[in-house]
This record gives structure tokens, C-alpha cells and sequence, in this order.
């Protein structure tokens, strides 16, 4: 889903304006790692959460990957920030915590500053965390056509240091902030 809101050019200069959308495709890597389940369930916020069962024998999660966020900031526009919504929760009193939550112009690599906090442990219930902000370029440039690419997205890899618990996404959301 995507929302548009407050685009526009007032008489005083450029106008800040924000979108928010969630991803429509999904893919993950393929190493040695806990794999993600139902990874098309971090598309919509409805409580049906894609997971990751970190008793299977690995301390990370693969990779997951959550693009397809079909933005269309006007090509004019300066972005000046990128925030990424994440619902989120562990199923047992563990160590879930995140190791990589990074942006991608390209739909694998990461670019930028890791926005993990990786010293956090997740929560039990469904809870929404936010990384970035309305100023946070997260350490590197952006230009309209790269947010409005089907491959721009985020890469989520979760750590758990005790194999004990499931990781569960409900669902990524990512706000794009610009002036026009």
C-alpha cells in the first residue's frame, strides 16, 4: 500500500512531503541459515507474521528481502530521509535480537549505515520499532529513481545467541521523506 502525503510546492520554496508503502515482493539468501517462512506476510500489517525458527540449528536468520515498494517520488524531489517500520516479536523469553536491518538499491547488497540493534532483545508481543527518520539518509545518497526501483528495499537478518525462540515479522513499512 502506498500513501502520499503532503506533496506540493508553496509560494515560500520547496514543500517537505512523505510516502509510505509496504513491499509486494520477497526473497531471501540462500547460505547456511535459519530460513524464513511465509516471507509475503511482512507485506501487510494484519497479524499473520512471516518466522524464522532459530532452534533449527544456526544462530542467524538467511537474509530476508522486502522489495517492490512501488514509490513514485517525483523526479525533481530531494529525499531527505527513510524511515523502515518493523512489527515484530519472539515467541519464547530468548535472545532474538536483529543483526541487519539495511536499505538496498539493488535488491540484494545493503547500502549504507546497519540500522540493527543488535544489543535489543525483541519483544514477546507484536510490537513496531522504528530505524531512521525523517533526516536519516542511513549514511548514504538517494535519488528519486532509486527509491521508485522495484529493486529498493530492506535486508532483515535476525541473530539469536540461544537457539530458543522463533523470530515473526507481521510487517516492514518504509516512509520515504522529500522536498518538491
Amino acid at each position: 500500500m502506498l500513501t502520499l502525503l503532503g506533496a506540493g510546492v508553496g509560494a515560500s520554496g520547496p514543500v517537505a512531503a512523505e510516502a509510505s508503502a509496504t513491499p509486494t515482493t520477497f526473497s531471501q539468501s540462500a547460505t547456511s541459515a535459519n530460513n524464513w517462512t511465509n516471507l509475503s506476510s511482512m507485506g501487510a500489517e494484519d497479524g499473520a507474521c512471516a518466522s524464522c525458527d532459530m532452534t533449527a540449528g544456526f544462530l542467524t536468520s538467511q537474509t530476508a528481502l522486502a522489495t517492490g515498494f512501488g514509490f513514485a517520488i517525483p523526479g525533481g524531489a530531494t529525499i531527505t530521509g527513510l524511515k523502515v517500520r518493523i512489527k515484530r516479536r519472539q515467541t519464547d523469553a530468548s535472545t532474538t535480537r536483529d543483526n541487519v536491518v539495511s536499505l538496498t538499491k539493488n535488491g540484494s547488497a545493503g547500502v549504507g549505515t546497519n540500522k540493527a540493534a543488535s544489543a535489543t532483545n525483541w519483544p514477546m508481543s507484536l510490537t513496531s520499532v522504528e530505524y531512521g527518520g525523517a533526516t536519516d539518509l542511513w549514511g548514504t545518497t538517494w535519488t528519486p529513481a532509486e527509491v521508485n526501483a522495484s529493486t529498493f528495499g530492506l535486508a532483515l537478518r535476525v541473530r539469536d545467541a540461544s537457539s530458543g525462540a522463533t523470530a515473526e515479522v507481521d510487517v516492514i513499512e518504509v516512509t520515504v521523506y522529500y522536498t518538491v
